[in-house]
């Protein structure tokens, strides 16, 4: 997708903002919203942040040991280059589009510990040897009440009755994958108490890859 592509995708559906993310080094999507205007003014020259997402742990209290970052010998610029090919409307937000981004460090090398590419270089090494790594997801997570509390508490894997009663919400968040491209094998009831599992189709270990932050960040 080239530039006047994303010029006339953002013109004709309209969007205002733009959701820029990448997968930080825990696998959580982070990134920013910015202006239609301002995205088309830098896309070429990418959106900085602090390298914080790779010095982090999930609750995002950063390592005291960590030599790229940490709050003893500061924290670096990175680069957010957006990757056009990945740019979708954001199904639940009218107005808005999404794009991932690949991690440049402040002098737009390669950021050896983004995930990203620490993946890209497994699958080269894959590539050279032969093989081509297919992968697929199986994603669990929980249905809870506003006290966070099981929406059932007893235990029917696989159940469609169940699944049944809780497809207002399921069948919401099929439509929103597979509005952003994300194929999706089944949702079904799993073993726990108000638990469910997504499946989605097998795909090259980058795509599928990039679909899992996708997916945690819909469903969430």
């Amino acid at each position: 997708m080239s530039f006047l592509d994303i010029e006339k995708f953002i013109h004709e559906n309209e969007i205002d903002t733009i959701e820029i993310g990448f997968g930080d080094i825990n696998g959580v999507l982070r990134g920013k919203s910015i202006p239609a205007r301002y995205f088309l003014k830098n896309i070429h020259q990418g959106f900085e942040f602090s390298n914080a997402p790779f010095a982090w742990d999930i609750q995002c209290n950063v390592y005291d040991d960590i030599e790229d970052g940490n709050f003893s010998n500061g924290l670096s610029d990175i680069i957010a280059m957006p990757i056009l090919s990945t740019l979708k409307k954001v199904p639940w937000r009218e107005h808005a589009a999404f794009l991932l981004c690949e991690i440049r460090n402040a002098e737009r090398e390669v950021l050896e510990i983004d995930p990203r590419e620490v993946l890209k270089r497994v699958v080269a090494r894959a590539n050279k040897l032969g093989y081509r790594p297919i992968i697929g997801l199986e994603l669990e997570f929980y249905l809870l009440d506003e006290n966070k509390a099981p929406l059932f508490n007893d235990t029917q894997c696989y159940s469609l009755y169940r699944g049944g009663e809780k497809g207002y919400v399921v069948r919401e968040m099929s439509k929103a994958l597979e509005a952003q491209g994300i194929h999706i094998e089944s949702f079904h009831v799993e073993y726990g108490a108000s638990q469910f599992e997504v499946v989605t189709e097998c795909g090259d270990a980058i795509d599928i890859a990039d679909q899992l932050l996708l997916i945690k960040h819909t469903i969430k």
